[in-house]
């Protein structure tokens, strides 16, 4: 997110980068943390950046997406939201189907699932670093499933200008993954932006500059108080 965030600090924007639990740290110290933790730590980053003052924006890549819409519902001011592959639903439809079961488990339960070694990309399939895990926390995912569940519930309270991007071949999503979330934002005026290879890490992907200046722009642009 460095890239955006620098933008935005550039145009004079307060910005707020939160590094949620287990970000950073170890795969184990990942996958033990609860989906409730997540929410509330992006609320309360939601909440410093709304006692600065002025208009408030999200905005959230993937995982980070569905958080951003959940605080954006607990704010009516909110002035714009910016998303950027946000797994409505997950490829193949296999994985979709046996996260959703799993995410009915407790979390007593979903802290023992298994990890999973991450497929081998490309050599340069990214224009820029991607310093990641090796391996994918199924609990993690579980847990987004459970957020992604309770955000949708609530989608109908948004009323912001809200800019969706997407890779229409996303590995990790279906190519109407944006149509389905748009459909979703009944009260609000959204627009999809289709970015042909920008990868699901479209932040880190070869067409970041092109989302970084878009999110920019349409921030700045819902942004007059």
């Amino acid at each position: 997110m460095r890239g955006l965030a620098t933008s935005l600090h550039n145009m004079n924007f307060n910005v707020i980068v939160p590094r949620l639990s287990g970000h950073g740290e170890t795969i184990e110290a990942l996958r033990t943390v609860s989906a409730q933790v997540w929410r509330d730590e992006a609320r309360r980053a939601a909440d410093e950046a709304a006692a600065l003052g002025g208009p408030l924006s999200f905005a959230g890549l993937s995982f980070g997406g569905l958080l951003a819409l959940d605080a954006a519902a607990a704010f009516p001011r909110c002035a714009s939201l910016v998303l950027m592959s946000v797994p409505t639903f997950l490829e193949p439809c296999g994985r979709e189907f046996w996260l959703r079961v799993l995410s009915y488990l407790p979390d007593v339960a979903v802290d023992r699932l298994w990890l999973k070694n991450k497929t081998k990309r490309r050599e340069g399939y990214l224009a820029l670093a991607h310093h990641a895990y090796s391996k994918h926390s199924v609990g993690a995912a579980v847990r987004l499933v459970q957020i992604r569940r309770s955000v949708f519930k609530t989608l109908g309270r948004l009323r912001c200008p809200v800019l969706i991007f997407q890779d229409p071949l996303d590995h990790h999503l279906p190519p109407t993954a944006s149509l389905v979330l748009q459909d979703y934002l009944v009260n609000s005026d959204s627009t999809l932006c289709c970015v042909p290879d920008g990868q699901h890490e479209l932040l880190l992907g070869h067409k970041h500059q092109f989302v970084i200046e878009r999110s920019s722009q349409f921030i700045d642009a819902n942004s007059v108080d």
